[in-house]
């Protein structure tokens, strides 16, 4: 199931990366305008998107894979990963090499604060 946010679709097929096709005129674009380095085995993936109104936006994938990988996009750019998390058994995770703590934890805040009541 392909998300959508700010007239651009984003979709993921099995064994494919996901991509980002703009809407323009009540077209669908005919060439991705980003794409993830990544592709995402069976049976792909659903995407899912936070955001601070149309900026700031982050695109969520699980990869269904063992362990299971939740990944991290910058929306505006899917060739920039901001991290990886892998989740290795019942309430524990672990980042991927490379990835800056700080990041994911600002990132969390910032997508668990858009859902407070207020």
């Amino acid at each position: 199931m392909p998300a959508f946010f700010n007239n651009t679709i984003y979709y993921g097929a099995v064994g494919d990366s996901i991509r980002a096709f703009g809407i323009s005129n009540a077209q669908l674009a005919s060439t991705a305008a980003s794409q993830t380095a990544n592709a995402f085995p069976y049976p792909g993936v659903t995407p899912s998107i936070s955001a601070n109104g149309t900026h700031d936006a982050i695109l969520w994938a699980v990869e269904n894979s063992n362990p299971a990988v939740l990944h991290a996009y910058d929306a505006g750019n899917l060739a920039t990963e901001l991290f990886t998390v892998t989740r290795h058994r019942m309430g524990e995770t672990s980042l991927a090499p490379g990835t800056d703590s700080s990041l994911r934890r600002l990132s969390m805040e910032r997508f668990t604060s858009e859902r407070r009541p207020g």
